[in-house]
């Protein structure tokens, strides 16, 4: 039986309580991943990324699209309000421009929509060099 072929954006899973990304889709069988929702396993950790054989991957069963309160309500330690504020700002809900992750944060403040992960300033389309010091 032929697997489906995977696509940018895809959530695919390796051990069934793992969710990661597909970012990139090579020409020989292979796909670059990155974790969304760790395994209890710990092979790997949110953020990480893997280039590997798509063979290795399962669709995930229950969504094509991960929300960030999908990952909270799988992961206690985030049910800390702290977790989901950062320095006066809060995450809007919306995918990172530039990564993907649901991690960008609204900085009310300053008017500054900026990936928790990669410091993409959603708005000006480039990395936010002050992001340390908006908050």
């Amino acid at each position: 039986m032929k697997k489906p072929g995977f696509k940018i954006g895809d959530v695919v899973t390796r051990e069934g309580d793992d969710r990661h990304r597909v970012i990139e889709v090579g020409g020989y069988n292979d796909i670059t991943v990155e974790c969304i929702v760790a395994p209890a396993s710990g092979f790997c950790q949110v953020g990480d990324r893997e280039l590997n054989l798509a063979g290795r991957y399962q669709p995930a069963p229950e969504c094509t699209k991960m929300h960030h309160h999908d990952a909270k309500m799988s992961d206690p330690s985030t049910d800390d309000p702290q977790h989901w504020s950062h320095q006066g700002a809060n995450y809007d809900g919306s995918s990172c421009s530039n990564c993907g992750r649901e991690r960008v944060l609204h900085y009310e403040k300053v008017g500054r929509r900026i990936c928790e992960k990669c410091n993409w300033d959603q708005d000006a389309g480039d990395y936010a060099q002050d992001h340390d010091r908006i908050g």
